[in-house]
């Protein structure tokens, strides 16, 4: 049994349902280019990569890439993913037929999508069977709930979040209704098959260039970026599109906090750190959070400390820790994309600078206040004093 499941897709102007297939041996994520163009999806850029199979075969190909969403039947889940295009993602696959298996399934409470959704509602070019999708390993860990359930066949159940999905020897031998799955065997020889059961992509090439990195970071910035009544400019925070979930962090918080009021009161400073809080608050950098607010919203907390430095302008400043976390949970820091490096730009912008005959300045305190983060996202951005 392989780990097919049946997912809403939503493309430009269109949706459909596509059966699509979990494979952690392939390192990236693919759709079918007949999905891809029934979909209308409008592609964002290209990846030359060179699909090795594990006898050692490999094979150079330009992918056409892409952005989908992609949603659980019941739309309780959705999220974006970065796939790639492949003409055909692999032979089609049928339904698990055996009756006995299935009701073993639906005794243990396990509702397939596979098995209760009508394949002819699904999108296909000439067999319900088909397969239009593939969740590598970029993505099919971060979809896992974790919970798994072994059945008395010897089947598997994983629980992903766009629904259950099953593994497994279903005891019966081999048969010709079952497939044998890989990516890219148009070139192989066939007893290559009996040596290969899973497609791997070597690391180093599927890694996008640095610039390739900066516009896929870059686009949603700037597509979320608005301008309000004020003038200033409204930013959202870079969300990763499948990250781990975020806890709100207050009692982390609540104990760095602790330890910093002790360690500013030995140091005689408590007044002059408050007194930047209530600098930035008639500065309308930073804003109280109503008790209501609290309870009404689940938010994040940062923890955060002083940082000393002596002979400076500001002396004391505020440094906030995006990357505590509680247990099984994730930190800020590992839920929002880095971004480029802005900083290896400043030598050029200097050196372009100093080039002119004239130059504008601007204060960046100034500068900085006419940015503003999003409301949506402010909950993330919580902190106590």
């Amino acid at each position: 049994m392989l780990q097919t499941i049946i997912v809403k897709i939503s493309g430009a102007k269109q949706k459909h349902m596509i059966r699509l297939i979990r494979d952690s041996g392939s390192s990236g994520s693919y759709i079918s280019e007949f999905a891809a163009r029934k979909l209308q999806l409008k592609d964002i850029g290209h990846e030359t990569v060179v699909h090795g199979l594990l006898g050692g075969l490999q094979k150079k190909e330009k992918h056409k890439k892409y952005v989908i969403n992609l949603s659980k039947v019941d739309y309780s889940f959705d999220c974006a993913l970065n796939v790639m295009e492949q003409k055909t993602i692999c032979a089609p696959i049928p339904k698990l037929e055996n009756m006995k298996l299935i009701e073993e399934i639906k005794d243990c409470g396990i509702d397939l999508s596979d098995l209760t959704v009508n394949g002819n509602f699904c999108l296909y070019e000439s067999n319900v069977n088909e397969i239009h999708g593939l969740i590598g390993a970029d993505y099919a860990g971060k979809l896992f709930t974790g919970e798994i359930k072994n059945l008395p066949s010897g089947l598997v159940a994983m629980n992903t979040y766009f629904g259950w999905t099953i593994m497994g020897r279903t005891g019966q031998g081999c048969s010709s209704s079952e497939v044998l799955l890989s990516l890219h065997v148009s070139d192989l020889r066939i007893c290559d098959l009996w040596s290969l059961d899973s497609l791997g992509i070597k690391e180093p090439s599927i890694s996008q260039s640095k610039s390739e990195i900066e516009e896929a970071v870059k686009d949603p910035f700037v597509r979320s970026l608005r301008r309000d009544d004020e003038g200033r400019y409204q930013v959202s925070l870079p969300w990763l599109e499948v990250h781990p979930e975020l806890s709100d962090n207050r009692n982390i918080a609540e104990r760095r906090l602790k330890s910093c009021v002790r360690s500013l009161k030995k140091r005689n400073c408590l007044q002059e750190y408050e007194n930047i809080f209530k600098e930035w608050v008639s500065e309308k950098i930073i804003e109280s959070v109503e008790p209501e607010e609290l309870a009404r919203e689940k938010g994040h907390f940062l923890p955060h400390r002083p940082v000393f430095k002596e002979n400076f302008t500001t002396r004391i400043r505020p440094v906030f820790d995006a990357s505590d976390k509680e247990r099984n949970s994730g930190s800020l820091y590992d839920c929002i994309e880095k971004g480029p490096n802005y900083l290896e730009l400043i030598p050029k912008l200097l050196n372009r600078f100093r080039q002119g005959k004239y130059g504008v300045i601007s204060d960046i305190q100034r500068a900085f206040l006419q940015i503003k983060v999003a409301p949506s996202d402010k909950k993330f951005l919580r902190f106590q004093w």
